[in-house]
């Protein structure tokens, strides 16, 4: 098995708490905060259009669509060198998002979060994972992926309050309920599983870019995910059918559904006529894995990977919270549980609720100044407007047999939930290795390993030859993935394992003749 490169792009949330004061604008915030990232760290402009800084561990920054900030990770050969290197910048961000609330005077706060709850869960925020493949097609991957990507929530799940129509209230998922297809161009609506990028990034192959997956707090999900994405599809490339039986009849259904089943015993439907349980899937493709990591070389990485996968894979068959420390949806299940608990509520009586949650929060996103508990005055006063939306909350209720005198309780919960959710994936002070110790669980990385990755590179990439020449770029200097421009010359990177680069001079373009 040759090399592996992969790398992640995720997306942040920025809350700001201000009472009676005038918000900065999103974009205003996001460019204030990519400022002072590069103002205390060394880096180097794009050279093309969006505005993004470079940075000299190998790592890129930039506010994205919306005014939002998006990190992206340096090209890694070693998921954990990628753990490594995603907490670095995280910590990064964050200290510059508290020099810029100082600055302003007012709160701020960076969410490593998937959905905006504020707009009633219907807005989210992405992560991304791009492995580089060879010698197969796209369409080729994503038919061979499918059952995986299918069943990976219930390892890379974060878990989440949600209040998609039919849900159960509680997801593995935060990313799942959002795609609408397996394949296609679109990140941002009518979002697919596996989108197409064009971009010529490298000479090495094909930047596969999958978007399902919800952005992982736990060190584990962190280098689960990758690992075992890499691994199968390092597998499909040695000419392996790794899919075999487990051809799903309706793929973005199947996830929805294994996204809304804690138990994890619901049977998805495959077109040869059987079922399967997305721990079948996960088994099935170990099996695929293991077998072809035995035929020859892999990562030196590769084995321990594997291992990991199965023993988490195999408690969650014995007993899905004997993962609560490891697994996030497991985690947040717990407390959510408890949290419920307290309130006097089960699952199955909060899910009764969650088509009316999330109605009464599409209403307050569009009318700020609404108060929902003073709506229920209004709705309870107003059953026989049928030709409106309360009129269809109404029925709603009717048919499910609830009472509006309820609903204050279980708007307080839904709310203490989403917050309970948002604290969780608070990107801060105290670190991950810190809140996984505290849990019982051993850390992947040492605090002295993402120290190290805040300003050297990963090894095994070209990510060590762009750091390199950025920490020495001289004013003026710009920078892409594959090349730094400094004057008329260029080191041109396109190997995306390349140890070594040449700088090369470049040909002015000749000018057109006037007509």
């Amino acid at each position: 098995m040759n090399q592996c490169c992969f790398g992640t792009e995720t997306e942040f949330a920025l809350v700001v708490e201000t009472k009676g004061s005038v918000r900065p604008a999103p974009r205003e915030l996001a460019a204030a905060i990519l400022e002072d990232l590069g103002n205390t760290h060394k880096h180097v402009p794009s050279a093309r259009p969006p505005h993004r800084i470079f940075l000299s561990n190998g790592g890129c920054v930039y506010a994205d669509i919306g005014g939002h900030p998006e990190v992206a990770s340096a090209e890694c050969s070693d998921p954990i060198d990628l753990i490594a290197q995603t907490l670095a910048m995280r910590q990064m961000l964050a200290e510059s998002t508290s020099n810029v609330a100082r600055v302003y005077g007012i709160p701020v706060r960076v969410i490593a979060n998937n959905i905006d709850y504020a707009f009633g869960g219907a807005r989210s925020y992405g992560y991304h994972l791009n492995v580089l493949t060879t010698g197969v097609s796209r369409n080729q991957v994503a038919i061979q992926l499918a059952p995986l990507l299918v069943a990976m929530p219930i390892i890379g799940g974060t878990g989440a309050v949600s209040f998609a129509t039919g849900s159960p209230g509680f997801e593995l998922s935060q990313r799942a309920q959002f795609m609408s297809s397996l394949t296609g161009k679109h990140t941002t609506c009518s979002r697919a599983m596996i989108t197409a990028k064009a971009e010529a990034l490298c000479t090495n192959g094909t930047r596969l870019h999958i978007i399902s997956f919800d952005t992982p707090r736990s060190t584990y999900q962190l280098v689960l995910v990758p690992a075992i994405v890499a691994l199968t599809l390092k597998t499909v490339e040695a000419g392996e059918d790794v899919a075999g039986p487990l051809m799903l009849v309706d793929t973005v259904r199947s996830l929805h559904t294994v996204s809304r089943d804690p138990s994890l015993k619901v049977r998805l439907r495959l077109k040869d006529g059987g079922t399967a349980t997305a721990l079948d899937i996960h088994e099935h493709y170990i099996g695929v894995v293991s077998k072809h990591l035995g035929k020859g070389e892999a990562p030196n990485w590769a084995r321990r990977m594997l291992d990991l996968w199965r023993e988490i894979i195999a408690n969650l068959r014995k007993d899905p919270f004997s993962e609560v420390h490891r697994l996030g949806w497991i985690t947040k299940l717990v407390l959510f549980t408890k949290l419920l608990d307290r309130s006097g509520l089960t699952w199955d009586e909060y899910s009764r609720w969650v088509y009316v949650l999330a109605s009464v929060r599409r209403l307050k996103a569009t009318w700020p100044t609404l108060d929902p508990l003073h709506l229920t005055r209004t709705l309870g006063g107003r059953a026989s407007i049928r030709n409106s939306a309360l009129g269809v909350l109404q029925e709603y209720f009717v048919k499910q047999g609830l009472s509006w005198k309820d609903f204050p309780r279980i708007w307080n919960v839904a709310n203490q939930l989403c917050r309970h959710c948002l604290l969780y994936h608070r990107i801060g002070t105290e670190t991950t290795m810190e809140l996984e110790q505290s849990c019982g669980a051993v850390p992947l990385v040492t605090n002295q390993m993402v120290d190290k990755a805040r300003t050297s590179p990963p090894k095994g990439t070209r990510a060590a030859i762009r750091a390199e020449a950025i920490k020495n770029a001289q004013p003026g200097a710009t920078a892409e993935w594959n090349f730094v421009q400094q004057g008329k010359r260029r080191l041109v990177m396109n190997d995306a394992f390349g140890i070594d680069a040449e700088w090369k001079e470049q040909q002015q373009p000749a000018k057109k003749e006037s007509q």
